[in-house]
């Protein structure tokens, strides 16, 4: 598996558990322009679990993957911190920035904080598809350094999600 020059590695963290993983038993990552971005939900990373190291790359027919390269670039997030081990595994730490704080700093109401806060805390591995797909795009959203995507995230919250569960 080859990530070459600027491409991008999109990845939604949902459950500490069950996540997805990359099987390859060889992984070659450019170091030009390269990016890992991660996003998660709050049920990914719960109190007991901060710091979280996820492994991303996992050996297809070995039992490790042969990883050469790094990512140039791992994204900035408003909720979680990154960082790379330099062993294909990753560590995720809450910076402490909650659901209701991205909602509050939007400009959203404190019936949106508390819609927040229960979708964040959604697990996917427990949850319907349509539900678990909701979960996962509400994070995206929450995870954004972006204006525009936090003011998404506070519309997103608006609409009633409860017709899907």
């Amino acid at each position: 598996m080859f990530f070459k020059d600027n491409s991008t590695l999109k990845f939604a963290l949902t459950d500490k558990d069950t996540y997805g993983k990359i099987y390859a038993n060889y992984v070659n990552i450019s170091e030009n322009g390269t990016t890992l971005d991660l996003s998660l939900n709050g049920s990914a990373l719960s109190e007991g679990d901060n710091p979280l190291t996820i492994k991303l790359f996992n050996g297809e027919d070995l039992a490790e993957a042969e990883i050469e390269g790094k990512f140039a670039n791992l994204t900035t997030n408003s909720r979680y911190n990154f960082t790379d081990n330099g062993d294909g595994t990753y560590t995720v730490t809450s910076n402490g920035t909650t659901a209701s704080d991205i909602v509050s700093g939007a400009g959203g109401t404190s019936s949106n904080a508390s819609t927040a806060e229960a979708w964040d805390s959604v697990s996917a591995e427990k949850s319907s598809p349509v539900a678990a797909a909701v979960t996962e795009k509400l994070a995206e959203l929450s995870n954004s350094t972006d204006a525009a995507s936090q003011k998404a995230y506070v519309d997103a919250l608006n609409f009633h999600y409860d017709i899907f569960l």
